[in-house]
């Protein structure tokens, strides 16, 4: 059984007949492929639907071997919600990093150079962007640009959980394709394959506690699956909630540390992903948030100060008011504690 390697990335799919479901996204895109080409497009869905893994497929349908060669991906979250730190510590952009230069400058540059290069053994290449909503409207405004001057060679994929944060001109120029959230029996299937492969025995209730906790995310029931097999027997339903509650008030810690930080774009993040993509209740993330503050190893005062807010923030929420928006003021605060 291997632990060491994740299996989300193991079981991602090697070709568009692999995808799980998304049966009508899968066909559409198999006519254009069997052409040898395809326009730009927009996957647009909840997390875990298959949208990343889809480009991957794209280019190993079009491509074969010189896939690598031909697919350039790019996180718009780690661009533009890191920005300069990020730039500075990736090796592939060191040619471009400036200190003196703000994020969109070097990402223009960035852009440019790529959109520009040859394909290899191909008409075009695709360049690729996860977390499309992160692009600013600068961003989007020079791509829309990029996308007009190089259309003979270059191909843009665009994955997001929100598309309205795209530009019209940007969407226009695109074909949009809806990832819809995997149905239950569908990640079942997928989590006894991989079971299955890894030598992992796993309970009936296992198997429907991990669909339960996954609620349509096929990288999610991945990842439960994978954290529940260091247990020494059966993976059952125990087994799996005792794993999901550690994974919670771990990403409940991600929230917090972001949060003094300030990293303001990655706590929009992680509370988009617990609301929407999550379902979960602006109620349920303060109880997470609560508990893992107080298992922080910082001063009283400190908790105490974290608490006060959370409390505030909560007596809101029961009041009726915007979730989304008391949350990320109390968030907000969190930086000067």
């Amino acid at each position: 059984m291997t632990r060491d390697v994740l299996w989300t990335e193991k079981y991602r799919p090697e070709s568009l007949e692999e995808i799980v479901d998304q049966r009508s996204v899968v066909e559409r895109l198999k006519s254009y492929t069997k052409e040898g080409t395809i326009p730009n497009l927009i996957f647009f869905g909840p997390s875990g639907t298959g949208k990343t893994s889809m480009a991957y497929a794209i280019s190993k349908e079009l491509y074969g071997g010189s896939s690598n060669e031909n697919l350039t991906y790019l996180d718009a979250s780690n661009i533009f919600g890191m920005g300069k730190s990020y730039l500075k510590s990736e090796d592939r952009f060191m040619r471009f990093y400036d200190d003196y230069k703000p994020v969109i400058e070097i990402f223009k540059e960035i852009i440019n150079e790529y959109s520009s290069l040859a394909p290899f053994n191909s008409d075009f290449k695709i360049i690729f962007f996860n977390n499309a909503e992160y692009l600013t409207t600068d961003a989007q405004q020079a791509l829309r640009r990029i996308i007009e001057k190089y259309n003979r060679t270059t191909r843009f994929i665009f994955a997001t959980t929100h598309p309205s944060k795209l530009i019209t001109p940007i969407r226009s120029r695109c074909l949009n394709l809806h990832f819809r959230r995997v149905p239950d029996e569908s990640i079942a299937q997928m989590c006894l394959l991989v079971a299955e492969s890894e030598g992992l025995k796993v309970t009936d209730d296992g198997i429907n506690a991990v669909v339960y906790v996954a609620n349509g995310d096929v990288r999610r029931a991945i990842n439960t699956l994978q954290a529940a097999s260091i247990s020494e027997s059966d993976v059952d339903a125990l087994t799996v909630f005792k794993v999901t509650k550690t994974m919670r008030l771990m990403e409940a810690s991600e929230l917090i540390e972001l949060a003094i930080d300030g990293d303001n774009m990655g706590t929009r993040d992680v509370i988009d992903r617990m609301l929407i993509d999550q379902g979960l209740s602006g109620d349920e993330i303060i109880s997470r948030v609560r508990l893992s503050v107080l298992n922080l190893g910082i001063s009283e005062e400190r908790i105490a100060r974290l608490l006060s807010w959370i409390g505030d923030t909560d007596m809101n929420i029961l009041e009726g008011l915007n979730e989304r928006i008391h949350l990320e003021e109390m968030f907000s605060k969190f930086n000067k504690c």
